[in-house]
């Protein structure tokens, strides 16, 4: 057996080799832990499921719609992540105002202040912001923006992969 010999002419190099093994059954294990040299193997071989519906935002400024090739990948994520984020930030808040600072500050006999914490969604005043943030990212005065969720259906041929829109949602509507 290879560590049998190993371990008769190397006991270093043995010691290092079960090290290896063992780091490498840990990350196996938790599989959510990846640290070089260890590596989950089984991360990629899962086969990918075919996906019937994309859902992405559509941000138009001025009249013109932004799309992720025209700025950096930096600038789109900073335009997304708000936009996916913001809806579902009363359930978030909500939750983690009731499980973890209410709880916690009755314990030690503090009644928790609601005024400074947002527990509502208040869109219009989101879209204020939003405009001015836009407008900050893009490096342009923005006059007026508008946001969609749309829905969409990838139709894939041999060359490409086309989207076919099967539905829009206004962001005031998804937000409330």
């Amino acid at each position: 057996m290879y560590l049998q010999k190993l371990y008769q002419q190397h006991k270093g190099w043995f010691v290092i080799v079960i090290l290896f093994i063992t780091g490498q059954l840990f990350i196996n294990y938790k599989r959510g832990v990846v640290i070089s040299p260890f590596y989950h193997y089984g991360m990629y071989a899962e086969s990918l499921e075919k996906i019937d519906t994309l859902k992405v935002f559509e941000l138009t400024a001025n009249e013109k719609t932004i799309s992720p090739f025209k700025v950096s990948a930096q600038q789109w994520d900073k335009l997304m992540l708000p936009l996916w984020y913001y809806p579902i930030v009363d359930c978030h808040n909500n939750n983690y105002f009731k499980n973890d600072i209410e709880r916690l500050m009755n314990k030690i006999n503090i009644h928790p202040d609601t005024t400074n914490f947002y527990t509502s969604r208040e869109p219009n005043k989101f879209l204020v912001w939003y405009k001015q943030y836009v407008a900050s990212v893009i490096n342009t005065s923005t006059d007026s923006i508008q946001i969609n969720y749309i829905i969409t259906s990838p139709i894939i041929t041999s060359n490409s992969v086309q989207l076919k829109r099967t539905n829009a949602i206004s962001f005031n509507k998804l937000c409330q």
